[in-house]
This record gives C-alpha cells, sequence and structure tokens, in this order.
C-alpha cells in the first residue's frame, strides 16, 4: 500500500503516488536550476509544468486516479533529461553518460494543433495558425478569404467563426504544438528566448513612431471583437448551463416519484382504483386482476420482479443523468452496469413471464349446448334481459366489458344475442361458450366453466347480460354468444332492454341494433321483417 500525496501542478489538482512526486519534483528542481532569470525562467518553468500537466490528464483518461512512478518516468523521458539544457560544451561531456542514465529521452514529435498566431497576425492570426497546421503560405489564405467574401459575401462570417473557435496559442507549449515542434524542456526554452528577442525586435521598430499605450487600428479592433466573441460564447454557456441545471432538476423529480410510485404499488400490491365504466364502478388492486392471468402467485411475483427491473433501471438512469445535469461528479462506470444489468434481467423475466401467460391464449375453442323450445301455439316469444338496469345501457367497446371483480370471481357483460332461421320447423335456442387456452381441451374445460343465467319459460325468453368466471379458472377471453333460431312465419318481440346485448342481428331493412327494440320483428324467406314498425 503506496502513499500518495496531492499537487498542484499548472492549476491542476492529481493525486500521485509518494515515490513518484519525490522523483517528480527532483526534476523540475533540477531543471530550474539550470535556468538563470534572464532566460525567462519563470515562463519556461510554467510552460514545462503545463506540458506536463497536459501529458498526465492524458495519462488519467482511462478511469485511473493516482498518477504512477511509471507515468513521471515516461513523462522525463519526453522532455528530456535536465543534462541536455546546458551550455554545448556541457552538453557534449554529458553526451557519453546520457546513454547510460535512466531518464534517456524518447525522440517524440508533437502533433500539430490548430491555434490562432497573435505573433504574426493582420486581425486573428486565424490565417496565419492555419497556415502553420497545413504548411501554406497564410498570404495565401488572406487572399481566398477576400476573394470568398467579395464573390460569395461568406469570407467575413467564416473568419469570425474561426476567430470564436480556434484558440490563440498562448504559452510556449501552444506555439510548438502549433508548428508540431516536440513539446520539451529544450524547445519550450529556445522558444522563450526566440518571442523575447522578437518582442525586442518590435518594440524597437515602433518606439520612435508612438508611445507604448498606442495601438494599431486593427489591433484594437481585433480585441474588440476577440471581446465581443468571448461575450458571446459566455453567454451562449450560461445559458446552455441553466437550461442544463433545469432540465437536471425535472429528471431528478421525475425519476424519484417514479421509482417511489412502483415501488410503493408493489410493496402496497397496487391498491388503486382500477376501472371506472359507463354507470358502474370497479376498486380494487393490481393483485386481484392479476390473479386472473397468472396461474399461481409464484408466476405473477416472477412477472413483478422482471416489471420492476425494466422499468426502474430507465428510471435509475434518468436520476443519474440528473446528478450529472446538476454538476454532481459521481462516476457512471458502476452504476451504468448495474443499472444495465438490471435492465436486462428484467427484459429476460418479463419476457419469459409473458411468453407462459400468451401460450395459455394460443388456441380459441369453446361448447355448444342446443335447446328445442316445446311445441306452443304462440306465433310470438318474448326476449328481455334481466338486471338491465344494474349493469348498463351500452355493451360495445372492451372496457365496458368488466362488471366487477373481487376476491373470488369476475363478472363480464361480453354476452351476444341473435336470431338466425332454423332448419326445420322447430325452435332451438343455442348457448355458445368460448374461451382461450393452450390446447383445444383446455378451452373446453374452462368453457364448461363459465357461469351464465337464463330462463326459457314457454314463449318467454330472459338472458342475463353477464356471465361468471371463477379466479382459479382465469380469464382467458371468454365469452358467451345466443342464438334464437325461428321457422319462417315466427316473430320475435325485443325488449326494452334487449340492445344490451344484441350482436349485429341481420334483418330486411339493415336496421341498425338499437333501433331493434321495442318492435316484433317476423322471420321471412329472405330474413327478419318489422310487423310493428310505424304502428
Amino acid at each position: 500500500m503506496n502513499k500518495t500525496v496531492s499537487i498542484n501542478l499548472a492549476g491542476i489538482i492529481f493525486t500521485i503516488d509518494d515515490q513518484a512526486y519525490a522523483k517528480l519534483k527532483d526534476y523540475l528542481e533540477t531543471i530550474e536550476g539550470y535556468f538563470s532569470e534572464g532566460d525567462g525562467k519563470k515562463e519556461i518553468m510554467g510552460d514545462i509544468e503545463a506540458r506536463i500537466a497536459e501529458m498526465f490528464q492524458e495519462k488519467l483518461k482511462n478511469g485511473r486516479m493516482v498518477v504512477s512512478m511509471e507515468d513521471v518516468a515516461e513523462v522525463m523521458s519526453i522532455m528530456g533529461e535536465p543534462e541536455a539544457y546546458l551550455d554545448e560544451e556541457a552538453e557534449q561531456a554529458q553526451k557519453a553518460r546520457s546513454t547510460q542514465d535512466e531518464y534517456e529521452p524518447k525522440a517524440s514529435s508533437s502533433a500539430k494543433r490548430l491555434f490562432r498566431d497573435p505573433d504574426r497576425r493582420v486581425f486573428g492570426g486565424v490565417c496565419s495558425g492555419i497556415g502553420h497546421y497545413f504548411n501554406i503560405d497564410p498570404v495565401i489564405l488572406r487572399i481566398l478569404f477576400v476573394v470568398s467574401f467579395i464573390f460569395f459575401g461568406t469570407g467575413i462570417l467564416i473568419y469570425i467563426i474561426l476567430w470564436l473557435v480556434v484558440p490563440k496559442a498562448i504559452t510556449a507549449a501552444d506555439k510548438l504544438a502549433m508548428k508540431g515542434e516536440a513539446i520539451n524542456v529544450e524547445n519550450i526554452k529556445r522558444k522563450v528566448q526566440e518571442e523575447g528577442e522578437f518582442v525586442k525586435k518590435k518594440f524597437d521598430e515602433v518606439a520612435g513612431k508612438a508611445s507604448k499605450a498606442s495601438r494599431s487600428i486593427t489591433d484594437r479592433s481585433g480585441d474588440f471583437i476577440e471581446r465581443l466573441g468571448k461575450f458571446i460564447l459566455n453567454l451562449v454557456n450560461y445559458i446552455f448551463r441553466f437550461f442544463g441545471k433545469f432540465l437536471g432538476i425535472i429528471f431528478l423529480v421525475a425519476s424519484s416519484i417514479g421509482i417511489v410510485s412502483l415501488v410503493s404499488a408493489t410493496v402496497m400490491n397496487g391498491n388503486v382504483a382500477f376501472f371506472h365504466v359507463d354507470e358502474f364502478e370497479y376498486s380494487g388492486n393490481f393483485g386481484n386482476i392479476a390473479n386472473y392471468f397468472f396461474q399461481s402467485n409464484g408466476e405473477l411475483n416472477f412477472f413483478i420482479i422482471g416489471a420492476l427491473l425494466l422499468s426502474c433501471a430507465p428510471l435509475g438512469f434518468l436520476f443519474i443523468a440528473g446528478l450529472k445535469l446538476l454538476g454532481s461528479k459521481i462516476s457512471l462506470r458502476w452504476p451504468a452496469l448495474g443499472l444495465g444489468t438490471a435492465f436486462l434481467i428484467g427484459l429476460i423475466i418479463t419476457i419469459v413471464a409473458s411468453g407462459r401467460v400468451s401460450k395459455q391464449f394460443s388456441v380459441d375453442d369453446g361448447i355448444k349446448t342446443e335447446i328445442a323450445i316445446a311445441p306452443t301455439l304462440a306465433d310470438t316469444f318474448y326476449v328481455s334481459v334481466t338486471n338491465a338496469e344494474k349493469y348498463g345501457k351500452r355493451r360495445h367497446g372492451l372496457g365496458s366489458k368488466l362488471v366487477s371483480l373481487d376476491d373470488e370471481k369476475l363478472r363480464i357483460k361480453d354476452v351476444g344475442f341473435d336470431v338466425v332461421e332454423s332448419p326445420d320447423d322447430s325452435i332451438y335456442v343455442q348457448i355458445l361458450m368460448n374461451s382461450r387456452g393452450s390446447s383445444v381441451k383446455e378451452c373446453r374445460v374452462r368453457a364448461e366453466k363459465i357461469e351464465y343465467k337464463f330462463n326459457i319459460t314457454d314463449n318467454y325468453l330472459s338472458f342475463d347480460p353477464f356471465f361468471v368466471v371463477r379466479k382459479e379458472d382465469g380469464w382467458r377471453m371468454q365469452d358467451v354468444a345466443i342464438r334464437l333460431m325461428l321457422p319462417q312465419g315466427k316473430s320475435v318481440y325485443l325488449g326494452e332492454s334487449t340492445d344490451i346485448i344484441l350482436d349485429d342481428v341481420q334483418n330486411v331493412t339493415n336496421t341498425h341494433d338499437r333501433d331493434m327494440i321495442r318492435k316484433t320483428w317476423r322471420m321471412e324467406s329472405d330474413g327478419l321483417s318489422c310487423t310493428s314498425c310505424g304502428i
């Protein structure tokens, strides 16, 4: 277990191994001792430290937190050994020993980076910087910008955008990177000395023409545009940061409410209002309705776990995104791995559980019961619906099929009534009960267990508008269909509330179901014909 220390290198905080720190400190002090104040010592050391800090940041991009001895050794080999910066005579004397030194420099060239060149600028140094990057004479680039402005009107706009976006080469390290030269101690020292000579030369040239406070028109306009551009960029950055934090708060609140709601609903077994349809209500919990879909509590719990993981994982990602937008330094690696794993597990569980349930809906079959009505002298049969006022007026629509649900049974209003021609002179009532299942046998067993009540007395027929399914049988899209089979010449009177169960009854006038009630219809050779219409 190694001791670590925190250091401030070029304004950046690093955590570094204790031994590596000692080695780096000796290295920098050795370099500092080779330069005098007249050599631009302070600026040289500042550029060297900035370059080392940049290389350390590159090393720590893969998630490591501590600068190691190996990192320091590699940086020192790139920057070069301190003895290499002595005068030429000392350098020649050192050359024989340098190959055996542990800080043997590596051949390291720096990839070119695009900067604005402030030393050879006309306005913002854009053309000079691009010229360095592509090894093109900046005069050619300036001519191209002028031609582009004259003929296309875009030159100034492009120039200003580049001025705002491309950074200025400020330090010696920046200027070396701009030209693609290796950024090591020797080159930094040379660059600082060249800049000192360049500044002195320029100062001597203009000393007799203007005072130190004077500036050229291009300098003033350049500085103004630069300040304006920085102001605009800072304003845009502030706006985006503000909306980012606002969005982060929304993410945090929404994800927190979602997670708490899901967990609470699971713990409380989903005690919420489930349906409010037509003129009746149902209040219950998720556990009750789910028991009619799943064959066992184990299967239900398996599905709930999968659905909970599948739902909470995206909300967890949303929560972390909110924290990051608000400036949190939380690492994404482990939360992302955990939430991604939870989402994948939840998805697999949900698919497996849903597949088991959907298999039980794959086959559709049922049973048919046919009742022959005893011969009667009556020509008209009266059809009515029991409990009509209690269970509403409308039949159509998926939501309106649910009547009530409790721990033991489910009442479903999915009963259809039709009138068709009898194949002979007898009158029949057919009751068809259907169900879904994983096999024909299972469908028929479930259909037989449907509880449906009706009554036939002489020529009076009454039917319930709903049927009952027991919890142990489960809901498998059960339905009941009734057919009244009349021979030609016999009539049927459809009572007040029979529109609840009428199921697209065919007639010669194409009268809609709701308009067929309270009327008498006689079976003719071409179908039902109204005998009381217009009376």
